[in-house]
C-alpha cells in the first residue's frame, strides 16, 4: 500500500522514523492524527549474502511468499541485536534501502533536500554517527537530519513532565532514568536479549513440544505473530497452570498460521492453552530458558538503586512503560507487584506507579512528533539538526 503526502513546492517536510530492533514507525510531523502512517516489521529480505547490489524488501513485503521464492533469499531481523557481533556491524545499504522504502511508500517528493528527517536508531548503532550521516546526507542528500535516543523520546509525548524511568520494551530492554530532560547514562540498564524476541524464543521452544517446529528463519518470524495475538502475563503462574490443566477451555485459543503459507512448518493451524502465559513468564524468570541475566522487575530495582536516594521516589513515582512489547495484558499489574514486593523485602518500601499510557507502542514516534510540532522544543532541537550544506562543506574542509 502507498501513502502519498502532498508538500506545498516550497515546504520542508518534517519526516520522522523511528528505527527498532522490531518493527518500524514513520510518517509526518504536520500530520496530528496520531499512529505512524506507515509501521512494519523491522525484517530484511535480500537476494544475495553479499552487501554489494543486493535487492532489498523490507516489513510484510519480505515474507509473502512470492518474495521468498528466489533460492539465495535471506530473511532476518535488520535490526535486532546478534550474539554475532559481526551481525551488528553498521550496513549502509541496510538504511539506504530502508529510507528509499519509507520515503516512496510515503511521498511524491523529488526534491530530496527538502526533508528533515527526525531518526531514531537502535543503540547497537550509537557509534556510526558519521556512517549515517553519509548515506543520508551524502548519498541520499536529505536536507537536515537530527539523530536523537529512543529513550528521550517519550517524555515529549507524555508531556506531564521531563522527569521519568522509561523503560523501553521492543526486541531488547532499556531502562533509562532522565531528570528535568537529563539522562542519567551511568544508572541505565540495557540489554538487547530481553524482551519480544526472549518471549519468541520461549515461545518457539513450547510450541516444539506440541511438535509445531520451524526449519527456517521465515516460519520463526511466525512467533512473533503468534505472540502479539495471544501472548499474555499472568498474575498468579502457578495458579493458572493448575486451571490449565483442569479447565484448559478457559485459556484455549485456536492459532491459524495458513494465510501466511509458510512452506516448512509442521501444523499450520494448532491450538495454544498455558503457553500463552508461559511464554511471557520468561520477562520474570529468564532462567526458564536457560538465561542467567536477571528478571525485569530486578533490572528496573537495580536502576533505581543506582540513583541517588533524593531522586529515587520521584523515579519510583513515574515508571514509564513504552515499546510494543509493554502491551502484553496484565504486564503493569505483575510488574507493580514484582517491584513492591522487591523493595517491602528491602525495607526501602516507597510509592511505585506503572504509567502505562495510551498508543505507549508509539510513544517515540508519538514525543517526535511533538518535538518538532511545538515551539518551545525548538531550542533543544536547533542545537541538533545537521544541515546538508554545512555537513557537504565540512567534508570539503576535511577533503
Amino acid at each position: 500500500m502507498t501513502l502519498h503526502y502532498e508538500a506545498h513546492p516550497q515546504e520542508m517536510v518534517d519526516l520522522v522514523m523511528i528505527v527498532g530492533s522490531c518493527s518500524i514507525r514513520a510518517g509526518f510531523s504536520q500530520l496530528e492524527d496520531g499512529a505512524p502512517l506507515i509501521y512494519f516489521p523491522s525484517v530484511v529480505l535480500h537476494t544475495e549474502e553479499t552487501e554489494v547490489s543486493s535487492e532489498y524488501s523490507w516489513g510484510f513485503e519480505a515474507v509473502l511468499p512470492s518474495a521468498r521464492q528466489a533460492a539465495s533469499s535471506l530473511l532476518k531481523y535488520g535490526f535486532c541485536y546478534s550474539q554475532n557481533l559481526q551481525d551488528n556491524v553498521f550496513k549502509p545499504l541496510h538504511l539506504s534501502s530502508l529510507l528509499y522504502y519509507v520515503i516512496c511508500s510515503l511521498m511524491r517528493l523529488r526534491d530530496m533536500r527538502r526533508i528533515r528527517l527526525l531518526l531514531s536508531l537502535p543503540q547497537a548503532w550509537k557509534g556510526y554517527t558519521e556512517d549515517v550521516c553519509h548515506v543520508i546526507l551524502g548519498e541520499l542528500n536529505l536536507g537536515s537530519l537530527a539523530l536523537l535516543p529512543a529513550h528521550i523520546l517519550p517524555l515529549y509525548h507524555d508531556s506531564t513532565s521531563l522527569t521519568a524511568l522509561v523503560v523501553r520494551l521492543g526486541g531488547g530492554m532499556e531502562i533509562v532514568p532522565i531528570v528535568e530532560g537529563v539522562v542519567l547514562e551511568t544508572a541505565a540498564q540495557r540489554n538487547p536479549e530481553m524482551g519480544g524476541h526472549l518471549i519468541d524464543t520461549a515461545l518457539m521452544g513450547l510450541l516444539a513440544k506440541l511438535n509445531v517446529r520451524t526449519s527456517s528463519t521465515v516460519e520463526s518470524f511466525l512467533w512473533r505473530f503468534v505472540k502479539e495475538r495471544h501472548a499474555f502475563v499472568s498474575l498468579d503462574p502457578e495458579q493458572d497452570l493448575i486451571t490449565a490443566e483442569q479447565a484448559p477451555h478457559k485459556f484455549q485459543r485456536v492459532v491459524d498460521l495458513s494465510e501466511f503459507r509458510p512452506p516448512n512448518l509442521t501444523h499450520n493451524t494448532f491450538h495454544i492453552v498455558s503457553e500463552r502465559f508461559q511464554c511471557a513468564e520468561v520477562l520474570f524468570n529468564p532462567g526458564l530458558i536457560g538465561k542467567d541475566f536477571p528478571s525485569l522487575p530486578k533490572y528496573i530495582a537495580q536502576v533505581l538503586e543506582r540513583v541517588d536516594i533524593d531522586l529515587r521516589r520521584d523515579l519510583g513515582k513515574r515508571i514509564l512503560l513504552v515499546g510494543g512489547t509493554t502491551l502484553l495484558p496484565q504486564l503493569p499489574e505483575r510488574l507493580h507487584k514484582e517491584l513492591s514486593l522487591i523493595f517491602s523485602q528491602k525495607g526501602r518500601g516507597f510509592q511505585i506507579n506503572i504509567n502505562s499510557m495510551p498508543q505507549r507502542e508509539h510513544a517515540a514516534y508519538l514525543g517526535a512528533c511533538q518535538l518538532l510540532r511545538d515551539e518551545t522544543y525548538e531550542p533543544i532541537l536547533r542545537k541538533e539538526w545537521i544541515n546538508l550544506a554545512e555537513w557537504q562543506k565540512e567534508q570539503e574542509i576535511r577533503v
